[in-house]
Parts: C-alpha cells; structure tokens; sequence
C-alpha cells in the first residue's frame, strides 16, 4: 500500500501585491505499487487557501521506494462564475443553486 504525505510545513507561496498568487506544495511519497502520479491527484487537494486551484503535478523518484510529488496551484478568480443545478425527474425544476467559490 501506497503512503502519500503532504509536506505542509515545505510550500513555496508565491505574493503579488500582498496577494498570495500560487504555490508549490511537496508530497513524500511511499510507494512500492501502483499508479503513483494518479493516486498523487487523488489525494492532493483540488483548491487550497479558498482560491488556488491545482494546475500541475509531477513525481520524481527519489529512492528505492521513496518519491517525491510536486502540486503547483494558481490563483483563479471565479467570483463571476455561477452554477445552475436542477433535478429534470419532476417534471419542473425543484432546486436552483448559485455557487461562489
């Protein structure tokens, strides 16, 4: 079984005007089967700090059975974007939802 541990006290945040802009955040990774770089994106966050979203990822080998994984994140503002959900199966719509992320 695979072990995937976030470095939280290794990120690299990068500012703009104060403004946290992106970060790097470093995963070690005990791997001895598997698919690593899919279970990497399966356990790392899709959003972090409310506005950074997950771009990239990369693993890189750095033992026998020791790897490490690299997540980038971006700043995205999505606070023009809303989401419609409904449910078809009456007939009418029976919930709307508008998200802010």
């Amino acid at each position: 079984m695979n072990t995937i541990v976030p470095n939280w006290e290794d990120i690299d945040i990068r500012r703009e005007n104060g403004r946290i802009q992106s970060a790097t955040l470093r995963y070690n990774i005990f791997a001895t089967e598997g698919y690593i770089a899919d279970e990497l994106l399966q356990n790392a966050p899709g959003i972090i700090f409310g506005n950074l979203y997950r771009t990239t990822s990369n693993v890189s080998r750095v033992g026998p059975k020791l790897f490490e994984g690299v997540v980038e994140y971006e700043y995205k503002d999505r606070s023009h974007e809303f989401t419609l959900s409904f449910d078809t199966f009456g007939g009418m719509p029976t919930s709307t939802h508008y998200l802010r992320p």
